[in-house]
């Protein structure tokens, strides 16, 4: 016990270095307490509600590195998304300033802390051995690794709910061994009419169960540019209420709405 007492004395000194704070990018969440190195986060949502836009903003704010596994997106789709996010404009000014001049790269130099290991399938179980290889080639430590979405990991044979199961409960062991941040992407079913719960998960109850926060998105139907992010689990202290941000698609932004809903 005396040697986890230190180890806990030495982490909270500088915690604010490798931790994942909400609040600090999303006011509204100023007060949550932040995840820490071995904590999942899973961000769940029907079909197009943002997932991916989500996950893409809080790695981009965040202060640490970043190492992402984009499985369903290109590689220029996901540039183009970010570099539409960081320069202000839509993705498809995007395409027309870098036909024009491809100098551009040094605007987008706030991205520099994240990496992105694209490809169509990733073995759940190389995903360790690849966050490593990437760590060495960079000689860095990632405090975040972002999967995109666990739906498409390979996870071997069986039912889909198995295989689910199963990536969802080895990236929590890698998270855990690798002492990163694991932020996970995932599906709810799809006829849902309002803001998803715990018990709307797709595939798989491990996917909830290995997460420390969960947090739910839904788009009112009646309104394109709102985007409603609630915690629906927190095992780290009390579930923050629903937050609604200003969502703009063609420059994957959220911005938090000046008032939220209780």
């Amino acid at each position: 016990m005396e040697e986890l007492q230190e180890e806990y004395k030495a982490f909270v000194k500088e915690s604010n270095l490798h931790s994942l704070d909400f609040g600090v990018f999303w006011r509204p969440f100023r007060g949550m307490r932040p995840l820490v190195p071995s904590d999942v986060c899973m961000i769940m949502g029907p079909t197009s509600t943002g997932k991916t836009i989500v996950g893409q903003n809080i790695v981009k704010e965040c202060n640490m590195p970043c190492l992402c596994f984009q499985l369903e997106l290109s590689n220029v789709t996901m540039f183009e998304r970010w570099a539409a996010n960081v320069l202000g404009v839509s993705q498809e000014r995007v395409e027309k300033l870098y036909q024009n001049d491809n100098g551009l790269g040094y605007k987008i130099g706030y991205l520099d802390h994240i990496d992105v290991a694209a490809a169509s399938i990733h073995k759940v179980e190389n995903i360790g051995k690849i966050i490593g290889d990437w760590q060495r080639a960079k000689g860095i430590n990632y405090g975040i690794v972002w999967v995109d979405y666990i739906g498409l990991v390979d996870a071997g044979g069986g039912s889909r709910y198995e295989r689910v199961s199963r990536a969802a409960e080895t990236l929590k062991r890698i998270a855990k061994s690798l002492n990163v941040i694991m932020i996970e992407t995932s599906q709810v079913v799809r006829h849902l009419d309002g803001q998803p719960e715990m018990s709307d998960g797709k595939d798989s109850g491990s996917l909830e169960n290995s997460a420390q926060l969960v947090m739910s998105l839904w788009r009112p139907p009646d309104d394109g540019e709102t985007l409603v992010i609630k915690p629906v689990k927190f095992n780290k202290g009390k579930l923050w209420s629903a937050v609604h941000f200003d969502f703009d698609g063609s420059t994957a932004t959220i911005t938090p709405k000046p008032l939220t809903t209780p």
